[in-house]
């Protein structure tokens, strides 16, 4: 799982909850291996795990009413081809088909801006119930990344 973190000194406190579920998952005095990635802009990155935690969460088939993502990966793919943030390829040779996705850390605002107005469509419109409003699910989505309460 990846989660923010900010540095305070010399040490990273998390950012919010995905952060304090990630740290409490790691008993203490264990070792781990960290891999430190600075980004662009953090918030569409954050915003971005939390459309894959959301959907991972509360996405269902809309036909049989089962779980469509049992993890915020499988969500990653089927997210960026359905609010188009991949291109298909088909090899010649083959007849198979492979995908370029953008990348999320790598695009701008206006870009992001663009891909996320899509991407909440596609959640509300393809993977929630009838109903369900993209007000909605921009509120929660912006109510996941807020900064976290908890005294680390």
């Amino acid at each position: 799982m990846r989660a923010f973190f900010r540095k305070h000194g010399h040490s990273f406190k998390p950012v919010d909850d995905r952060g304090h579920r990630l740290l409490s998952s790691i008993r203490a005095d264990e070792d781990v291996l960290l891999e430190v990635t600075q980004v662009k802009n953090a918030r569409h990155v954050r915003l971005y795990f939390a459309m894959l935690d959301f959907c991972r969460d509360h996405a269902i088939n809309l036909e049989t009413g089962e779980v469509l993502f049992v993890t915020s990966e499988q969500a990653k793919w089927s997210m960026k081809i359905a609010a188009g943030a991949a291109t298909p390829f088909v090899d010649p040779a083959t007849g198979k088909t492979f995908w370029k996705f953008e990348s999320i850390r790598e695009m701008d605002a206006t870009a992001f801006s663009d891909f996320f107005d899509r991407a909440v469509y596609v959640i509300t419109h393809r993977w929630l119930p009838a109903g369900t409003t993209e007000e909605a699910v921009r509120a929660e989505l912006f109510a996941m990344i807020e900064p976290s309460r908890r005294v680390a």
